[in-house]
């Protein structure tokens, strides 16, 4: 037995390619359930993989999962269902590379991955907290023989403890992002009330007036920027608020990602000026509306 994501890269900036892979060799199913075990149930959302990446679905189908923000990717595994859609997704209507794509990829050895694991386990927690979860991690590594299945199972169930310590270390960092509008730290973890929150919010999103793009390579970047912020509001829990209101802003994420996706379009045919002005529009009243909305919420 051997877990999927034991062949996970370390580095955030190789998920993408080895998702891919994972996609193509129809593995794809065994982390997601390994996903599911770490993040747990959780609660109802309208998410979907259109709804995540928007017009960027289109190259990712045509070019690979390369074209995938390390936003997009932090809430599909925040998310492991959209996994599943995503595959659905390119394997019907992905482009050469699914064909061109190598039915294998490198993998370091089981000895290799379990000492990368261990390693930096004991490097994020004390000596005695490791010890605690993982008590048989410093023995000698156990050679397998036709009578070993008992000693087996035990390998696999204290390296399954520690890869589910491990991945939640991973999940657990912030999300990959410009830290600035809804991906500033903190920001939608805060233990405040729903007035608050919603404020908060609003003074987020006026971030964007902070720093003004001068050309429309500038522009581009900073609206998929703020998209992206909107796609981690749009998968966030929004604990702070009543149901009525985190449907209310739920809603309102959705509607404002298209009014993005509509200037991100209209962006190589229009002049820059007059997408930035309505960009700016779109924010302001984005802005408005979590302000008039705090008001009204019972915190």
């Amino acid at each position: 037995m051997k877990l999927s994501s034991l062949t996970m890269p370390d580095k955030t900036s190789d998920w993408a390619l080895w998702l891919q892979s994972q996609f193509v060799k129809d593995n794809l199913i065994d982390f997601v359930r390994e996903l599911q075990v770490i993040v747990g149930e959780q609660p109802a959302s309208q998410l979907n993989i259109q709804k995540l990446l928007g017009d960027n679905l289109k190259r990712v189908n045509k070019y690979g999962l390369s074209e995938l923000t390390e936003s997009q990717i932090f809430v599909l595994f925040q998310q492991p269902q959209l996994l599943l859609e995503l595959q659905e997704q390119v394997l019907l209507n992905g482009g050469d590379w699914v064909e061109t794509q190598l039915a294998a990829v490198d993998e370091i050895s089981f000895d290799e991955r379990w000492m990368q694991i261990t390693n930096r386990l004991k490097q994020q927690h004390p000596k005695s907290t490791f010890e605690a979860l993982v008590p048989t991690v410093t023995a000698k590594p156990i050679h397998h023989t036709k009578n070993s299945k008992s000693s087996l199972m035990k390998v696999v169930a204290t390296l399954t403890l520690v890869l589910l310590v491990g991945l939640t270390f991973w999940l657990n960092q912030p999300a990959p992002a410009p830290g600035w509008g809804f991906n500033q730290s903190g920001l939608l973890s805060a233990n405040v009330s729903a007035p608050e929150y919603l404020e908060s919010l609003s003074q987020a999103s006026q971030a964007w007036f902070k720093k003004r793009p001068t050309n429309s390579q500038e522009l581009e970047t900073r609206l998929k920027q703020f998209r992206n912020g909107c796609t981690v509001l749009l998968s966030a829990q929004h604990a702070q608020l009543s149901e009525t209101d985190r449907a209310w802003l739920l809603g309102k994420c959705q509607a404002w990602i298209n009014k993005i996706d509509g200037h991100l379009t209209d962006l190589p045919n229009q002049e820059f000026q007059k997408v930035q002005a309505e960009a700016d529009a779109t924010i302001q009243s984005l802005s408005d509306a979590l302000h008039q909305r705090s008001l009204e919420a019972v915190g």
